[in-house]
């Protein structure tokens, strides 16, 4: 049979299998909703750590001002007490004294990501509060939500998070020595650090989350501001006054995105402390996620599958072999993640490289052990650095990925939800705190 012949048969053949349009339609509606699902995936990676608004201090637990007794103590935020009257104005002041029935053991120092708020990690608060009840309190700070994790520098947001510590201790009557776990989530992670690293606090343990403690690529892309900055402020000297874009500069101030970027100040810094945390012996847990292949966790076709399915849909000839490929490196993966880690065969969380979370390079050790967490879900690390541990999960991602509410279960847990996530912060914290005196 000729070329030419085959081909009008072929057509003939696709018009004697019309019946099946129904079943053809279904499958490239199936096509579109995952190729949706791969711009959704790459949106929700440019946004993760927006985690919703939150304006007020939580202490937790929370004991009756009152002294009665309940199961979880509350005390209420210094911004809703009652305005005193005009005899209790009249009387001396007295220092704040902790009236509620239970006194906190230790507390726990909870830090969201870049662009997040309190309001992003309160499965985090909830797990703890469930966890260690009244032995301790839970602080969430506020006083680097959203934009001001942009604008403000690491040590910026640093000095904020810790005043705000330092006032919430002192009006709860607890001495500014008290037992704190600092615990960041995402960039959170590294504000964690550096509350250790500076030793302004009794920091008894420390907990890091899918951070970047190694900085991330994406931070690159604001390395070339201090020169538009300069370009802004020359605009009005080299067009004599026509053309001011100098009032743009300050638009540009993104300190808290420029020192995630590799080799910053910031980072350098962290390293170090990393490294050499022996000599202030304060155990710590570097927690790491990563996915295999987002793009075959979608089910996005390879482009020999394209191919196949242009045929099948044109020529009504079925193909069986549409998945063979499936086992391969998706192209899209293989770009995403040497956008991401510099390496295209890197293991990431969809956001940030595994090697960056756990404070190292890549090396034959982390392959040895990121193979033993594809095998069985997650791999504990008995020692990176003196003192420090590291977790990695596999399946656990960094975005707030919402694919399993939409009832499509593709096996991924972002680490604000996940339970293994959560456990595993809860035993290393119980370790650390089990020889505090009530």
């Amino acid at each position: 049979m000729t070329q030419k012949k085959r081909i009008i048969a072929d057509y003939l053949l696709y018009f004697k299998y019309l019946n099946r349009a129904s079943m053809q339609k279904a499958y490239t509606k199936n096509i579109l909703k995952q190729f949706y699902f791969a711009v959704v995936l790459i949106v929700f990676n440019m946004v993760s750590g927006c985690e919703g608004c939150h304006s007020l201090t939580n202490w937790i637990p929370k004991g009756s001002e009152t002294g009665v007794a309940s199961p979880v103590p509350t005390v209420e935020s210094s911004a809703n007490e009652a305005v005193p009257t005009a005899t209790e104005a009249a009387a001396p002041v007295q220092p704040k004294q902790q009236l509620h029935q239970y006194t906190p053991r230790f507390g726990i120092v909870l830090l969201h990501g870049l662009l997040g708020n309190s309001n992003g990690i309160d499965k985090f608060t909830a797990y703890f509060r469930d966890k260690f009840g009244h032995e301790t309190c839970i602080l969430v700070p506020t006083s680097r939500e959203a934009w001001d994790s942009i604008s403000l520098s690491i040590s910026e947001q640093k000095a904020r998070v810790l005043a705000e510590i330092q006032k919430e201790l002192t009006h709860r009557g607890l001495p500014l020595d008290f037992p704190i776990v600092p615990i960041g989530y995402s960039q959170g992670g590294l504000i964690a650090c550096k509350l250790v690293a500076d030793g302004e606090l009794n920091s008894i343990a420390f907990a890091t989350v899918n951070a970047p403690l190694m900085g991330t690529q994406f931070g690159k892309i604001l390395q070339g501001l201090d020169h538009l900055q300069q370009v802004f402020h020359l605009s009005r000297q080299q067009t004599r006054g026509y053309v001011d874009l100098s009032q743009l500069a300050h638009a540009w101030n993104a300190h808290g995105i420029q020192d995630l970027v590799p080799d910053s100040a910031i980072i350098l810094a962290n390293q170090a402390f990393l490294a050499g945390n022996s000599n202030k012996k304060v155990p710590g847990l570097l927690v790491s996620g990563f996915i295999d292949d987002p793009a075959n966790k979608l089910g996005l076709p390879l482009p020999s599958d394209w191919l196949q399915q242009v045929k099948e849909c044109f020529l009504g000839i079925e193909m069986d072999d549409k998945d063979l490929n499936k086992n391969q490196s998706h192209p899209f993966n293989l770009g995403y993640a040497s956008v991401l880690t510099g390496n295209k065969h890197a293991k990431h969380d969809s956001l940030l490289s595994v090697s960056t979370q756990l404070g190292q390079k890549e090396t034959n050790a982390l392959t040895t052990w990121l193979t033993h967490a594809s095998m069985h879900g997650s791999c504990t690390i008995d020692s990176l650095f003196p003192n420090i541990k590291g977790q990695i999960y596999k399946d656990v991602v960094h975005s707030l990925y919402r694919f399993n509410d939409m009832g499509i279960d593709f096996g991924i847990e972002t680490a604000l939800d996940s339970r293994r996530v959560f456990d595993g912060l809860g035993a290393f914290v119980q370790e650390q705190v089990g020889s505090i005196k009530g």
